[in-house]
């Protein structure tokens, strides 16, 4: 496992990665689907407590807006060799910028340090 190249194993290659948010949505939806006599397992709602508490809003558009801002950023590596170049976030970086709510770029590089590849100013304006 390497996080400044975000590598963090074959398990979590080619998978979406869900804020806290969407988690709280997904269950929250899961949870209003089942019948009087059914119920969350325990797992579901520890993990559903857990969204609730550390979550930043239920608001099923401003999930969306959030995700789609990350999914939507283009930025150019500061290191400016154009073979390497990654100009989008990863899904692990997406979820995790939404889910951590840092308003510097310095710390997102410093928590997420796959992020080191993005100038400071352009990363700065996403948060």
């Amino acid at each position: 496992i390497d996080f400044e190249k975000l590598q963090l194993g074959h398990d979590f290659n080619d998978v979406e990665c869900l804020s806290l948010n969407e988690v709280l949505l997904e269950l929250k939806g899961k949870e209003n689907e089942l019948s009087v006599e059914e119920s969350l397992n325990d797992v579901l709602v520890k993990t559903l407590s857990y969204a609730k508490r550390f979550g930043h809003s239920e608001n099923k558009e401003t999930v969306k807006e959030i995700k789609s801002t990350l999914e939507k950023f283009r930025c150019e590596h500061d290191d400016g060799n154009p073979r390497k170049l990654r100009t989008t976030l990863k899904q692990f970086e997406i979820s995790s910028l939404a889910n951590l709510q840092l308003e510097k770029s310095e710390e997102a590089k410093t928590l997420l340090p796959s992020l080191k590849v993005f100038k400071d100013d352009q990363l700065q304006d996403l948060l």
